[in-house]
């Protein structure tokens, strides 16, 4: 017997929001091994290189959350 799968349209914010934090948090778990693996034979890390690339990393995730918010309140 064939089933049909239903899919909502929408979630409740709560979960919404549980579902970002995560999948965010590992993004950055990921993100953190493989910079430890790659690090493993390295001396030093130039500083303007880590500030460079931790503000993009700020902005997107900050810029991703202010986007979420923003389209479920229906202001995009």
């Amino acid at each position: 017997m064939a089933r049909i799968l239903q899919v909502p349209d929408s979630i409740a914010p709560t979960v919404a929001q549980q579902m970002f934090v995560v999948g965010s948090g590992i993004a950055g778990g990921v993100g953190g091994y493989l910079i430890a693996r790659q690090f493993a034979n390295v001396k030093e890390v130039p500083l303007p290189l880590v500030v460079g690339t931790t503000l993009v990393s700020v902005l997107f995730t900050l810029g991703a959350a202010i986007f979420l918010a923003r389209a479920a309140k229906g202001e995009i």
